[in-house]
């Protein structure tokens, strides 16, 4: 080959080489030129689904216009959200009555009460006894006492009250003092314990005449007591007259009080 060939073959190869080499930015240049006019909707919709995690969510890069209604649950939100939610949230309509829940069973039966804590009322004996002839005026109560009647009083403190009518069915002497006697434990060897006593005016001595009295005791029992009733009656002058000519009718009321 001849000088001036070899030499247009070197020109050639340099001239090809010098093309190439300007070609590469040229052509990389206008590629980054497009990458860089692409639409951001266009580079968006590409965006593989749920490619975005919290790695690419730098603080601050989320606003509230970014986040739908609705799509944040409660649970999510922190404790003290939460409760300033529930305090002022709207409050909402009344609910319907639940329906009646089963019968519950039975209690258990409690235990008696003590008698003794009936006060005022609560406990009592009432009685209405006679009419009854006093058959004997005068002399000893142990021996000549009649019984009317008794009443029995149960373990505890009472309120006792008798109230007395005497009526005079014959005529007689003046100076006769008729009594009712309440006592626990009368024999004709004892007087008893005295549990109320009715005594002291003067019946008149006509015929159908009348006499009332009334005594009031608080007595204690331990135990059921059995409460007599009796009539007697006395003479100014110590006479055994009257005998048999007064009648006592007796109204025995007896309440718990403690």
């Amino acid at each position: 080959m001849s000088q001036h060939a070899q030499n247009s073959r070197v020109r050639k190869l340099v001239q090809n080489r010098h093309v190439r080499r300007y070609a590469a930015p040229a052509v990389l240049t206008a590629a980054l030129v497009g990458v860089a006019v692409i639409p951001s909707a266009t580079a968006a919709s590409t965006v593989p689904a749920n490619s975005v995690g919290s790695a690419q969510i730098i603080n601050g890069g989320v606003w509230g216009g970014d986040i739908h209604d609705n799509t944040i649950a409660e649970s999510k939100l922190g404790w003290d959200l939460r409760q300033k939610i529930a305090k002022n949230g709207t409050k909402g309509d009344k609910g319907d009555p639940g329906a009646p829940g089963p019968k519950g069973d039975t209690g258990a039966k409690g235990d008696p009460g003590d008698p003794a804590t009936d006060v005022l009322g609560k406990e009592g004996v009432s009685d209405t006894l006679g009419p009854k002839v006093i058959a004997n005026i005068g002399g000893s109560f142990k021996t000549q006492k009649t019984k009317v009647g008794e009443i029995t009083l149960a373990p505890g403190k009472w309120l006792l009250n008798a109230s007395a009518f005497f009526a005079r069915t014959e005529a007689g002497v003046a100076g006769t003092r008729p009594q009712l006697a309440l006592r626990v434990g009368a024999s004709d060897t004892a007087f008893g314990d005295d549990f109320g006593t009715i005594l002291g005016a003067e019946i008149s001595p006509a015929k159908d005449r009348e006499l009332t009295g009334s005594t009031v005791k608080v007595v204690k029992v331990s135990e059921a007591t059995k409460v007599e009733v009796f009539g007697f009656g006395y003479n100014d002058d110590g006479s055994s007259a009257g005998g048999g000519q007064i009648t006592v009718t007796a109204d025995v009321v007896a309440v718990r009080i403690g």
